[in-house]
């Protein structure tokens, strides 16, 4: 049996505004940004994965016994698989950055920074929820029956297959609850320090 991780890389999509000052930028990332547990929020970050594509089934050796008046069972598990995983970032794009004062650039590059401290939080979140569900695709084992050796082993895999997808779903329900739990410790990133601030350093001009 072997059922690899294969990282499909990352993405990241960018959305753009422009702004005069970093009260209107907060405006902009608050009308543009994507919306999360508690409203408008600057960035975020969406998982894609999937096990089916490539998937390979088979018989457990020397599970298919004959029995009397009942028919042919059949036991089938994951005998190769690529799970494909990878990230799609949504991020904000300040374009007219570079035309404004020290300070608003500094606070931007500051802020930027600390948004992707906690996206990449995220990626660490569902990364963990991955492997804790990789051993449960490797322990499957399917029974089949049928009214011969073939139609037995048709059973087994089909309904694996269909195992596999249930126990996806419930992997992808369960990143999604981590990941709004972090969510809630982080408080969508403030805490780590991803919140615009406004006001420039007393002493700055801008």
């Amino acid at each position: 049996m072997s059922i690899s991780f294969v990282s499909q890389g990352e993405q990241i999509n960018n959305y753009s505004f422009n702004a005069g000052t970093l009260a209107e930028a907060l405006e902009q990332l608050t009308r543009l940004g994507p919306r999360d547990g508690d409203g408008h929020h600057a960035a975020g970050c969406d998982m894609r994965a999937g096990i089916m594509e490539g998937l390979q089934t088979g018989i457990v050796p020397g599970s298919v016994v004959q029995v009397q008046a009942i028919g042919w069972n059949g036991n089938a598990e994951i005998t190769q698989a690529a799970f494909r995983y990878g990230f799609v970032f949504t991020f904000p794009d300040w374009a007219n950055i570079g035309s404004l004062s020290q300070p608003i650039q500094s606070e931007w590059q500051r802020y930027k920074g600390c948004l992707w401290v906690h996206e990449r939080g995220h990626v660490q979140t569902a990364m963990t929820v991955l492997r804790r569900y990789l051993k449960q695709f490797q322990d499957l084992r399917i029974n089949g029956t049928g009214a011969n050796r073939q139609t037995a082993e048709e059973a087994a895999q089909r309904e694996l297959r269909i195992q596999v997808q249930a126990v996806y779903d419930l992997l992808a329900y369960e990143n999604q609850q981590e990941n709004n739990r972090y969510d809630q410790r982080t408080r969508h990133g403030r805490i780590q320090g991803a919140q615009l601030r406004t006001r420039a350093p007393r002493g700055s001009r801008y």
